[in-house]
């Protein structure tokens, strides 16, 4: 009896055992298949998240291009266009204020010639504005806002509203005072814009347009014949 009770204890102690290394072989074998398979999830997502990383990178690095080809060709665009502008509007103001003492007056036409290179400088430095150092612009403040005073003081004088023109006349006495200072002003201006575009100062055409000088001066001396 005893021995039949070994015998099927020992059987049944042998089929536990077995029972308990094949459940055990079969959960490694699950969690070994579970964790390669988690793993692989994982290269899988990394390698994703890598490839829209890279894919961003790449995106932003060639719009970072894009802004400094497009900011580059914005300066050179506008660099010289403003300096010409500026130099324009400056010539203009220095022969009408001079005209002022001259046996040849003012004429309405001459005022809207300068009215209209104003208007263009001012337009050109408001769509420009951005595309260049705040240094460099206050610079250009400081000739091309006395200008705007010019412009009306002329205006009211071409009107026959005189009694307007004191209130511009400091403004007016101070630009013909400071024509060195100004010269200076509108020097460094030219400079630094040559340097931004890295061309040389004959690259920068300021020379202003024989209307501006001559065409005023023949059409007031037409005016009075």
């Amino acid at each position: 009896m005893w021995n039949s009770i070994i015998t099927t204890l020992g059987g049944t102690t042998i089929l536990i055992a077995a029972l308990t290394y094949l459940t055990k072989s079969i959960v490694q074998a699950w969690l070994s298949k579970s964790v390669e398979s988690f793993k692989a999830e994982l290269l899988h997502r990394y390698n994703i998240e890598v490839e829209r990383l890279r894919t961003a990178l790449q995106i932003q690095a060639q719009q970072e291009i894009a802004k400094k080809i497009n900011l580059q060709q914005r300066q050179a665009d506008a660099g010289p266009q403003l300096c010409r502008f500026l130099h324009d509007a400056m010539t203009h103001a220095d022969f009408l204020l001079g005209q002022e003492d001259k046996t040849h007056p003012v004429t309405k036409g001459m005022i809207e010639t300068f009215d209209k290179m104003h208007d263009a400088l001012s337009d050109c430095y408001y769509r420009n504005y951005i595309y260049f150092p705040d240094p460099l612009m206050s610079k250009v403040d400081q000739i091309r806002t006395p200008l705007i005073s010019i412009v009306a003081y002329l205006k009211f004088e071409a009107l026959g509203a005189v009694d307007q023109r004191p209130k511009f006349q400091p403004i007016v006495d101070g630009w013909v005072r400071d024509k060195t200072q100004r010269t200076g002003i509108y020097a460094s201006i030219e400079s630094a814009v040559q340097t931004i575009l890295g061309v040389s100062q004959t690259e920068i055409s300021t020379e202003p347009s024989p209307s501006l000088v001559h065409e005023p001066r023949g059409g007031s001396r037409a005016g009075e014949a």
